[in-house]
């Protein structure tokens, strides 16, 4: 629960894997990432427990934030995290460019893309309020990156992870999200512009991709309103694996 491990925890790994194999900085990545995981989750509940208002140091003027706010940011920034909030609520993540400055220059190629990519999607959000807040062709894109990605290195090191993400992408491309919605008219059956623009774009763009194989038929039972056929289509998906259930 002390945000100074992550800084001592890259300082050893450093320490012992400058100069060895980017292949075997991967696997010590891996347990790196282990103990920043466990870091992030542990400041973040001590701070949702505390009572101290946290506000300022995201809102309103900042020469007016306490220094004991100021130092307690600070020391988190020092150490690889950051103050963050949600529907109002403020919680401590992982500052990911802390691992750009003090990883990619020992890990692969491959492992860095994958950062990367996590670093990216990070940056550019995915929902806020139950609301998905980036493009149909965002979606889209995340999508595809992970069906490329996975296919290209079967042996990664996160492959476990990599699949997770697709497969919830692929989950909210096909049952929607929260309050954004598969049908702007539940009784019509008309569907969201959201949904209509991801799959012209995927069936368009990619159209030999596996992620397109599965939309296609959804999306044309979808537009015949044939909604029977629509949720079996989806029902063989979860049985196989394929997306999650959201019910």
């Amino acid at each position: 629960a002390n945000a100074a491990s992550a800084t001592k925890a890259t300082e050893k790994f450093k320490e012992i894997f400058t100069g060895q194999t980017p292949l075997l900085c991967d696997t010590a990545f891996v347990v790196f990432q282990a103990l920043y995981d466990s870091l992030e989750l542990n400041l973040s509940t001590i701070h949702q427990n505390d009572t101290t208002n946290y506000e300022p140091l995201l809102f309103g003027n900042q020469a007016s934030v306490p220094a004991k706010l100021k130092e307690y940011r600070k020391n988190l920034q020092l150490n690889g995290f950051k103050i963050s909030a949600s529907e109002g609520v403020t919680y401590v993540e992982q500052d990911r460019n802390f691992l750009v400055k003090n990883f990619y220059p020992l890990v692969s190629p491959v492992m860095k893309d994958y950062l990367t990519e996590l670093q990216k999607e990070n940056k550019e959000g995915f929902a806020v309020a139950g609301v998905i807040t980036i493009s149909p062709k965002q979606l889209i894109e995340r999508t595809m990156w992970y069906e490329k990605f996975i296919a290209e290195n079967a042996g990664f090191l996160f492959l476990r992870n990599c699949k997770n993400y697709q497969k919830a992408y692929l989950t909210y491309l096909l049952a929607g999200f929260e309050k954004t919605p598969l049908y702007a008219n539940e009784e019509t059956k008309d569907l969201s512009d959201f949904y209509v623009n991801a799959y012209n774009y995927l069936i368009s763009t990619y159209p030999n991709s596996q992620t397109t194989q599965l939309v296609s038929p959804y999306y044309e039972a979808l537009k015949q309103k044939q909604t029977s056929n629509a949720q079996s289509i989806l029902k063989s998906y979860r049985i196989k694996g394929q997306i999650y259930s959201t019910k």
